[in-house]
């Protein structure tokens, strides 16, 4: 049976020639229509799942629950208003409308909107940034720079139409008045506002020449204040050599900027209150001048009253002319003594010199010499090699004459031990015994010594004394027989 995908069953019969053969692109287009009329908006709540960005900036993903899973694509245009991370395991609720991609037949949502589940997008992007910056150690306290005590020229981030900026000019007015304050005009909320924000920044640290720069604006939601929650922002004043005031919104409103600033107050008017009042130091300074006026004058009193004593104190000169006359002898005195002991020292040294000069005088030591000289003659003598070669000739003579006797009488043992040898080996030479008429009889290369050993037919091998004779045996005959 064929059944018509849009309409009821044809029945059981086979198919007329009249009725249309669908080609695969149309039967799926006609599907995709009507999924795409019927779900043109939805809303559907999944877990992020194989999430991908392409270098053309549209987002590929999966939606998932327990059971099944729904392909997802959402353009770059749609995706760039997406506020938080969107990463795999997040719970999101996807706005978009279903379509069927032709080409790998499936069904998937285009997305316009993503929103994450239970936290709002604008709390789940806050808390991402902050966590991201934070392990970054963009928060932490070594980096954060002391806050002047008198500073001289400000630099103010904000809208030129705002509130803050004139609450802020007002009081700073009221507590130094001829402060040198630079604007550094930028938009504080919308899109772009954060980067128009960072850039003003950059601009005010790199050119302005401040000692303090405060980055503020009003009250206001958090979409009002959402452009100092962005990175951009947050790196600017992290980057800044100069250091920077946050004065952003109210006292319970909380940023980025917030916590990686260098102090954060909480209205732009708290902020203002970090400059001194001049009025209260200019009084204090007066004070201090009357204080240190004062001082200086008992000072000066004090002082003269104490060269007066000293004056008085004072000996008379020649006193201290007679005193410094006997330092002086004694100082002479000393310089005497030491002078003597140096002499002494000196003439013992050269007493010690002249007995080692006649120690080493040269006739003693030439005639030292003369006497090691006859000395060593006479040793010469006796080791000279001409008595050295009479003595040894001699010793050589003696001991040929005794190795010639030795080596003849060795000669005549020897002559007579082999005489005797000889002659006990002829008489015990089986040739010997074979010339007196005996002969050896041999079997198999064996000696016969019994006839036991034979049997009739053995072939044997005779020896004589002058020859060999091979043989039969034809009979054996016992001695007893």
């Amino acid at each position: 049976m064929i059944s018509n995908l849009f309409g009821g069953a044809t029945g059981s019969q086979p198919a007329g020639k009249d009725e249309k053969i669908w080609r695969v692109t149309e039967v799926l287009g006609m599907a995709r229509n009507q999924l795409e009329g019927r779900f043109a908006s939805v809303a559907i709540l999944g877990e992020i799942s194989q999430f991908k960005a392409w270098r053309s900036g549209h987002w590929y993903f999966s939606l998932k629950d327990a059971k099944s899973s729904l392909n997802a694509v959402m353009f770059r245009g749609a995706n760039q208003k997406v506020p938080f991370d969107v990463q795999d395991g997040i719970e999101v609720v996807a706005y978009g409308r279903l379509t069927l991609h032709p080409e790998r037949s499936q069904v998937q949502i285009m997305v316009d909107r993503l929103e994450p589940l239970g936290a709002g997008a604008l709390a789940l992007a806050f808390e991402q940034l902050k966590k991201k910056l934070t392990q970054e150690g963009l928060f932490k306290p070594e980096h954060k720079k002391p806050i002047p005590d008198f500073p001289q020229r400000i630099g103010i981030v904000t809208s030129p139409q705002g509130a803050a900026l004139r609450d802020l000019l007002r009081v700073l007015q009221e507590r130094w008045p001829g402060l040198h304050i630079l604007l550094s005009p930028t938009r504080v909320q919308g899109k772009g506002a954060a980067q128009e924000i960072a850039r003003a920044l950059n601009t005010c640290d790199a050119y302005g020449q401040c000692d303090l720069i405060i980055v503020t604006r009003g009250g206001g939601s958090l979409e009002d204040l959402w452009a100092f929650n962005e990175e951009p922002v947050a790196r600017a004043v992290f980057g800044a050599n100069t250091p920077v005031v946050s004065a952003v919104g109210h006292a319970t409103d909380t940023t980025i900027i917030d916590f990686v600033s260098d102090l954060s107050v909480a209205t732009p008017t708290h902020a203002a209150s970090l400059v001194p009042e001049k009025k209260a130091w200019a009084e204090k300074l007066q004070s201090l001048q009357e204080t240190a006026r004062e001082t200086l004058l008992r000072r000066v009193q004090v002082e003269r009253q104490n060269l007066l004593l000293l004056t008085k104190s004072l000996p008379h000169p020649e006193q201290l002319l007679r005193h410094k006359q006997q330092i002086l002898d004694d100082a002479e005195r000393t310089v005497r003594d030491h002078a003597e002991r140096l002499l002494r020292l000196a003439r013992d040294n050269s007493n010690r010199l002249e007995a080692r000069l006649k120690s080493t005088h040269p006739l003693l030591i030439l005639n030292q010499h003369r006497l090691a000289l006859t000395q060593l003659k006479e040793r010469m003598e006796r080791v000279h090699p001409k008595t050295q070669l009479e003595k040894l000739r001699f010793q050589l003579s003696d001991r040929r004459a005794k190795c010639d006797k030795a080596i003849e009488d060795r000669l005549h043992r020897a002559q007579r031990n082999f005489a005797t040898h000889a002659a006990s080996l002829e008489m015990l030479s089986p040739l010997s015994v074979l010339s007196r008429g005996y002969a050896l009889a041999q079997k198999d290369k064996a000696l016969v010594t019994s006839s036991s050993q034979l049997s009739q037919g053995d072939s044997l091998t005779v020896q004589f004394s002058d020859g060999l004779v091979a043989t039969t045996v034809e009979k054996i005959t016992p001695n007893k027989e």
